[in-house]
C-alpha cells in the first residue's frame, strides 16, 4: 500500500465501522481496523528504511570504487548543468547586451532548455522533495 494513501483510509474505515449497527462488533471492528493500519504503518517504514540502508550499502560501494567512469560520471553531469545554466542565466544576457550596445544586429545565440537543467541538477543535489515529503509522513524516521 502506497504511504500516502494510509492518512486517507482512517476516516473511510471509520464511516464503514459507523455503519455497523451492533456497538461490540462496532467497536472491534474499530479497533481491528486501526491495528490494520498501523501495521500498514510499520511496513511502510520498515520497506523505506531498508530501501535506504540498500541505498546507502550502493553508494559506500561506489564511493570505494576507483573505476574512473563511474566516480566521475555524476560530477560530470552536475558541471554540464552548472555551464548551460551560467550560460544560460549569465553570459548569454550579457554578450546580448554588449552586441546590442556596440550596435551591431543580435544574433540569435544557442539556448539551452531551463527546465531539462533544473530537472537533472536537482535531482543531482537531491532537491527533488521526496526526504522532505518522506520526513513528514513518517517521523519515525531520523535524518542523516
Amino acid at each position: 500500500m502506497p504511504p500516502f494513501l494510509i492518512p486517507f483510509l482512517g476516516p473511510v474505515v471509520d464511516k464503514l465501522i459507523g455503519l455497523i449497527p451492533d456497538p461490540v462488533a462496532k467497536a472491534k471492528a474499530k479497533v481491528d481496523a486501526e491495528a490494520a493500519l498501523m501495521a500498514a504503518q510499520d511496513d511502510m517504514i520498515k520497506a523505506l528504511l531498508s530501501s535506504d540502508q540498500a541505498q546507502d550499502a550502493i553508494n559506500a560501494a561506489a564511493a570505494a570504487s576507483k573505476d574512473a567512469f563511474s566516480e566521475r560520471a555524476r560530477p560530470a553531469a552536475l558541471w554540464m548543468c552548472v555551464a548551460a545554466l551560467g550560460w544560460q542565466g549569465l553570459l548569454l544576457p550579457i554578450i546580448q547586451t554588449i552586441i546590442t550596445y556596440t550596435g551591431h544586429i543580435v544574433p540569435v545565440l544557442p539556448t539551452f532548455s531551463s527546465d531539462l537543467t533544473h530537472d537533472l541538477l536537482y535531482g543531482l543535489l537531491g532537491l527533488g522533495g521526496m526526504h522532505a515529503y518522506q520526513s513528514v509522513q513518517s517521523p519515525k524516521i531520523k535524518s542523516r
